[in-house]
């Protein structure tokens, strides 16, 4: 879904896209998406905040705000009015935390399969993915504000 600044919904269907992506056409009169804000879904049984996909697509597009809406609630970063927003360094520190963070989880899970001797279960796995996302959340709870952004999650 995109939104003018004033949450007009500029599209009169619903956008739908593959399993894990979504191309989402510039609304007609609009050059560029800093003047727009837009929201997509995360279906999943347990969404989670923001992939490291979707801040880099961010960083190159720049809009005013950004949702995810899942099915444990809507995650949502939006500029902070009258400050800089650093997209860029905002997706590269993203991009590092996200890593950090999925290696070490990964790393911990196999040093436990290696001592059982068998593979790691779905549940295990599940796990680490909620953990990550989880993890994740956390970081641009406490670090979105010095890049110019708010950040937010409203429970469903």
């Amino acid at each position: 879904m995109v939104f003018d600044r004033n949450w007009k919904d500029l599209f009169d269907e619903v956008i739908k896209g593959a399993p894990h992506s979504i191309e989402i056409p510039l609304p007609n009169g609009y050059n560029n998406w800093k003047q727009l804000r837009v929201a997509h879904t995360h279906p999943e049984e347990f969404g989670g905040t923001f992939s490291v996909k979707d801040i880099t697509e961010f960083r190159k597009a720049r809009p005013i705000s950004t949702s995810a809406v899942a099915n444990e609630g809507i995650y949502t970063i939006e500029q902070i009015e009258g400050k800089r927003h650093n997209w860029v360094n905002l997706a590269k520190k993203y991009e590092q935390q996200y890593a950090e963070t999925h290696n070490r989880l990964f790393d911990e899970l196999e040093s436990v399969c290696m001592d059982r001797g068998i593979p790691a279960t779905r549940e295990e796995l599940d796990t680490i993915r909620k953990n990550i996302a989880n993890e994740v959340h956390e970081w641009l709870k406490s670090n979105s504000e010095k890049y110019g952004f708010y950040y937010t999650f409203i429970s469903t």
